[in-house]
């Protein structure tokens, strides 16, 4: 689980890498564009993680798709600079 407050300080060692990229993107003022199944666990994740950028200070992007592929990728990268 990720922490809510400003310091973006991880609540579980299993997750410290994913964290600390979360971190990393907002203190380098990066646009992140955030790629989810439109499952119900996609979004839910989605929102979690753009929740996070967002009190941390960044620009986020959210977009679902019913199936992620390379095209779909490739198609997201054509409109926006973006960090996964």
């Amino acid at each position: 689980m990720l922490s809510s407050s400003k310091t973006g300080k991880c609540t579980d060692g299993s997750s410290k890498p994913f964290c600390e990229k979360i971190k990393s993107i907002a203190e380098k003022g990066y646009n992140a564009y955030i790629l989810a199944h439109s499952d119900v666990d996609g979004l839910v994740s989605a929102s979690i993680v753009s929740l996070t950028l967002i009190r941390l200070g960044a620009k986020c992007v959210a977009r679902a798709f019913h199936d992620i592929s390379d095209e779909s990728i490739r198609d997201c990268a054509k409109f926006a600079e973006f960090h996964l």
